[in-house]
């Protein structure tokens, strides 16, 4: 145990199993919380030595581990197997007198990655009226579209995005509190609703085509993979078709230290899902097959609090795949902010 005390990148779980009548003892030196990274490893012994193991097998989100392994009376378990979240491994432990031992145990995986902060190029200035409660930013075929919230005044936008001027502006119904977008390659859009339950369809001329079921809050909204993708505020997004509405997947986000909450505003930028936390002037780089925050983005030098106090989170983010460039903006910004990624700096 103690050559292990200063490799960092391995934490080390013993695991004593004995026999007390029918009961399971177990010695369970690990933090309070079960905290793990995908980088240990989970080391499982039985602690009587007149048991001696003949095989092990365990269950990973009922799913049988491939990784697992035993050497003498100690099994091993890799935890990139795992899941970034909450994860519950079932142990079975076959012992050559024929006793067998089960014992069910609960992990929160965190990454393994430590998320380097960028500051994004500011290669240009546009207005934006700062009366539009931004919920949603969309690039599609040389135009920007926008969704604005607050029930009564949600409205969707179409935006020059050479001069920020606006091209169309259509109210939408007043139930509805507007938030994230996505126009789909059949020139679909869809627009979100926060606590209205429910996805809407509409043409780009904006008009509403259809209302879907929509079984949580909506925030986010982006497409990937031909399939849609959605945030409700949580730290877990979505993976969906819309018509018929079905969920196909799940991912939970997840930085070195734990989830990632509050979630906002979506956009696939090139193979990496960019999505503002609320109420931050970051933005968080996440790889959506493993959830995991691989960057931040520091917005804070995309407009100036001190001159422009009553603007409110940033909540604005479109990419023109073709330029490159991004376009950041938040709820009665004055300005949009033209983007460099910083993969391209």
């Amino acid at each position: 145990m103690q050559g292990y005390k200063w490799r960092h990148y391995w934490l080390i779980v013993v695991v004593y199993i004995s026999m007390q009548g029918c009961g399971i003892r177990l010695l369970h030196p690990i933090s309070t919380h079960n905290v793990v990274n995908t980088a240990d490893t989970l080391f499982y012994s039985v602690g009587s030595k007149k048991y001696v193991v003949d095989s092990a097998r365990a269950l990973i989100n009922n799913k049988v581990s491939a990784g697992m392994s035993v050497e003498g009376n100690t099994m091993y378990l890799p935890v990139i197997e795992l899941f970034v979240g909450m994860n519950q491994i079932d142990l079975q432990v076959n012992c050559k007198n024929g006793q067998v031992f089960k014992k069910s145990f609960s992990y929160f995986v965190v990454s393994d990655v430590v998320p380097e902060r960028k500051v994004l190029k500011v290669v240009n200035i546009l207005p934006h009226d700062t009366s539009a409660f931004t919920q949603g930013l969309y690039f599609k075929d040389g135009l920007l579209y926008e969704s604005t919230g607050l029930k009564g005044q949600s409205r969707l936008r179409s935006l020059n995005p050479l001069t920020g001027n606006c091209l169309t502006d259509v109210k939408i119904d007043t139930c509805f509190f507007g938030e994230g977008i996505v126009v789909d390659d059949d020139d679909t859009l869809w627009q979100l609703t926060w606590q209205d339950s429910l996805l809407v369809k509409y043409d780009l001329l904006f008009n509403e085509q259809d209302r879907i079921s929509y079984p949580f809050e909506g925030w986010g909204l982006t497409s990937s993979n031909n399939c849609l993708l959605a945030s409700d505020g949580s730290n877990r997004l979505y993976f969906f078709s819309p018509e018929p509405f079905k969920v196909l997947s799940t991912v939970d986000v997840i930085n070195n230290v734990g989830p990632v909450h509050l979630l906002n505003e979506l956009e696939m930028v090139g193979d990496y899902l960019w999505a503002n936390v609320l109420d931050k002037d970051e933005i968080v780089v996440i790889d959506v097959i493993s959830g995991k925050v691989v960057k931040v983005i520091d917005g804070g030098n995309f407009i100036d609090r001190s001159q422009h106090p009553e603007a409110g989170a940033l909540n604005g983010i479109a990419w023109d795949k073709e330029s490159g460039r991004v376009y950041i903006t938040g709820k009665n910004w004055p300005c949009i902010n033209v983007c460099l990624p910083f993969f391209e700096e």
